[in-house]
């Protein structure tokens, strides 16, 4: 039966880029400009700039016999990109909870396709009510076991939302961030972790029912999630509540999230947390998030090499300013401290277990317990953000260990025109024999992208 659920939503999603290309066509001819790049008519992730500035539906001017029933309708809004990109990576065959690349098979060359597609339209001549999908797919040179080659398809996102003057509801499958820092993310527990390195890469939503009330310069935000796996079997209802106060130059929230317990019984990491934004000068913010976690199962390792659960509560902060130079130009570095990571003894306890299970193969599950940014408790985050001449973007990070292992990240685009772009990666894992990235099962990464967008 997974497997069927699988192939239909293949299906689905070749039919929808299929008719988002014709779409595309469609829209193009009729408008001078390019839709690619666009922003969302409905404010992205957080609505609250979007309530705050749109204010009640609009009306026709007074006097005015016509009405809305005749008005020009807007074509549906397509947005497509497909990438065609080669990763060349340098496998790490000393890593030691990858020894010799035979725990986690690791591809030493890669090439992937890559295709996206957002469409999105207005329900109404008000402009209150939208609708929006977003699709993934992506196939490989990797063949699995039987010959097959790998491919991956899913629905990111797909939702109505309706926007009042001072309310905002949302049901379907979205992202949503709850936060405000721009590299790690504590509080933002409704969907998957984010890539520090690469904070604007997209993952998948989440299922919910989201609804919204601002009160003046506060606002009230309800959501309730299920839990699911790949094929969207669900077990445990999740919920949460976050209360915001916005003044001149200054961001505060306070955050709840909770669940129902597991299906073998264990209560689920109740959070609460807060967050503080601030523009202290022009063009300086700073920030700070904290999230307390109520359960922590994961394993810790003494010098038997015997997994303990320190089954107690935990949490998570960072401290962060991000300068804007102008010119499109922006700067940020992060401090995050996780106390749910090792310390120093702990990871060389980890490390050595690691040795003797996999020396032996009894037991391989203990690679599952490396995580990267939980190998250590403290991080060091730096990124740069510039554009040239309109054509050129450069994104680079860095990342630090408290072990003093580190993590590079370096990306270039180039605009070859309003439709296509080349994209080059260069990535760089270091560290000593004990550290968090001197064990990754990739040491050098080299990423090339080609891909147009309509």
């Amino acid at each position: 039966m997974p497997r069927v659920d699988e192939e239909r939503a293949v299906h689905i999603t070749v039919l929808a880029v299929v008719v988002g290309v014709l779409c595309a066509g469609f829209v193009s001819r009729g408008h001078a400009q390019p839709t690619a790049g666009t922003a969302d008519p409905f404010g992205g992730e957080d609505p609250f700039a979007v309530l705050k500035e749109v204010g009640p539906a609009s009306e026709p001017p007074s006097g005015d016999t016509r009405g809305t029933a005749n008005a020009p309708s807007q074509p549906i809004k397509v947005d497509g990109s497909v990438f065609l990109k080669n990763t060349r990576n340098d496998l790490n065959l000393g890593s030691r909870i990858n020894p010799d690349n035979r725990i986690q098979l690791v591809m030493a060359d890669l090439t992937q396709l890559e295709t996206r597609l957002t469409t999105t339209d207005y329900l109404n001549e008000s402009k209150s009510w939208r609708w929006l999908f977003k699709g993934y797919s992506a196939a490989s040179s990797y063949r699995e076991p039987d010959a097959t080659l790998r491919e991956e398809s899913r629905i990111d996102e797909l939702f109505a939302d309706w926007k009042g003057e001072y309310s905002f509801v949302n049901l379907g499958k979205r992202r949503i961030t709850w936060g405000h820092a721009q590299g790690f993310n504590p509080v933002n527990v409704v969907v998957p972790l984010r890539d520090p390195l690469d904070p604007s890469r997209e993952t998948e939503g989440q299922p919910m029912l989201w609804v919204n009330r601002l009160l003046g310069a506060q606002s009230l935000d309800v959501i309730i999630t299920r839990n699911y796996d790949r094929w969207y079997h669900s077990d445990s209802h999740r919920w949460g509540l976050k209360w915001g106060l916005s003044v001149p130059q200054r961001d505060f929230a306070l955050y709840y999230f909770d669940g129902e317990r597991y299906p073998d019984g264990r209560p689920y990491e109740r959070m609460l947390g807060g967050s503080f934004s601030a523009d202290v000068f022009p063009g300086v913010t700073f920030y700070m998030e904290a999230a307390r976690f109520a359960e922590n199962y994961r394993n810790y390792y003494n010098t038997s090499a015997i997994p303990v659960t320190q089954d107690s509560p935990y949490w998570q902060a960072v401290a962060g300013s991000s300068l804007d130079l102008g010119s499109k130009t922006r700067v940020f570095v992060e401090y995050y401290r996780n106390q749910q990571g090792y310390s120093s003894n702990q990871r060389q306890n980890y490390f050595r277990s690691a040795d003797a299970q996999l020396a032996v193969g009894s037991n391989t599950s203990i690679t599952r317990d490396y995580r990267v940014m939980a190998m250590n408790r403290d991080y060091l985050l730096l990124s740069y953000q510039d554009e040239f001449r309109e054509h050129y973007t450069l994104d680079s990070s860095a990342l630090m260990a408290s072990d003093r292992s580190y993590s590079l990240r370096l990306q270039g685009k180039y605009a070859i025109s309003d439709y296509y772009e080349l994209r080059l990666v260069l990535s760089h894992n270091n560290g000593a024999r004990d550290s968090e990235f001197g064990n990754n099962p990739v040491s050098n990464a080299l990423e090339l992208w080609l891909g147009a967008n309509f």
